[in-house]
């Protein structure tokens, strides 16, 4: 990148039997202000007509491009399209979701801005992509690295999604998720995190995340994956967060809050090992309650984990309550 040159933002896009929502969600990256993009579309196998709807949505537009492989899950998709990526920063949108127009060249001035490799913004909940746009910006929060650690250990501005966030091309190395597993953007961000000095946090909701049946994120029974893939994924923040004795009882909160989200879903009938299952119960139990009074954590965790303490099955009909009467899920 010349002086005075815009940065060239890769944005990567996989897609998987994702059919006509897949047309909200390029005509929202076409039609991002910032022009100096390109957008990565990977078809990872679709069975259905994914594949030709891309084709026919990005045609004409020569910063789009569509690459196709054979189905390998999310991880695999995003590796994919990393890879055939050129920009100066890369950012990742699933392909049900959708960016506000101005959420390239918001993210993009911030990092011009502060020279931070490692911007992020906020997600917004939307039942449809027709009514999304238009967020307000404002101004950009410079953090350090570890501090947007520690928001991640509390969920606490940090979901710990690979989504809404750019990254400089410094970082493309660190961002390989790992193939296969459930729960793998958070051992990646937690990576990314520890290995910048600062980031800059953007609190404008600019990435539409559209809650659709039979996604990924909607699956409401969970089984040995889910299990496997959150403790594999709890042990990479753990070595990240290894040395930092100042985040030791936020490390405290994530793996509970981590362990209720598992063990909350989990259904017997999809494990292997029942006796596992029922000890991973267990022992979430002992989390929550160790961390159901922690300052740290916010008041709706704190009240989660006491009731998934005493009982799970209370819990989870208060949790479902919340959810119909608030439309809100926490975690």
């Amino acid at each position: 990148m010349e002086n005075g040159e815009t940065p060239k933002v890769s944005i990567i896009v996989p897609m998987y039997n994702v059919g006509e929502c897949a047309v909200a969600c390029l005509r929202s990256l076409v039609g991002q202000t910032y022009n100096n993009i390109e957008i990565v579309v990977v078809d990872d196998g679709s069975t259905d007509d994914t594949a030709d709807i891309c084709a026919r949505t990005i045609a004409g537009d020569d910063r789009a491009k569509l690459v196709r492989k054979e189905n390998g899950g999310l991880s695999s998709a995003r590796n994919f399209g990393l890879a055939h990526a050129t920009g100066d920063f890369a950012t990742f949108v699933d392909g049900d979701d959708v960016l506000d127009e101005w959420a390239v060249g918001h993210l993009a001035a911030l990092a011009q801005k502060t020279g931070a490799p490692l911007v992020t913004c906020e997600y917004k909940k939307i039942d449809s992509t027709e009514d999304f746009g238009g967020q307000e910006v404002g101004e950009g929060k410079v953090v350090t690295g570890d501090e947007l650690l520690g928001m991640l250990l509390l969920l606490n501005g940090e979901s710990g999604s690979a989504c809404a966030k750019l990254y400089a091309k410094e970082l493309f190395p660190l961002l390989v998720f790992p193939e296969g597993q459930l729960f793998e953007d958070f051992g990646v961000e937690a990576t990314v995190f520890s290995s910048v000095e600062k980031a800059c946090i953007s609190g404008a909701e600019l990435y539409g995340y559209l809650a659709r049946e039979g996604s990924i994120t909607t699956n409401k029974k969970y089984g040995d994956k889910h299990l496997e893939g959150m403790e594999a994924s709890l042990s990479v923040v753990r070595r990240m967060v290894d040395g930092k004795p100042e985040l030791k009882d936020a490390l405290a909160c994530f793996e509970a809050f981590c362990s209720l989200r598992v063990a909350s879903r989990l259904d017997l009938a999809k494990c292997a090992d029942k006796g596992r299952a029922k000890a991973y119960v267990s022992e979430a139990r002992k989390r929550c309650h160790n961390v159901a009074s922690s300052p740290l954590a916010s008041k709706t965790w704190r009240l989660r984990c006491r009731l998934f303490a005493a009982s799970p099955a209370l819990h989870n009909l208060v949790y479902s309550l919340y959810g119909k009467l608030t439309g809100k899920v926490v975690g």
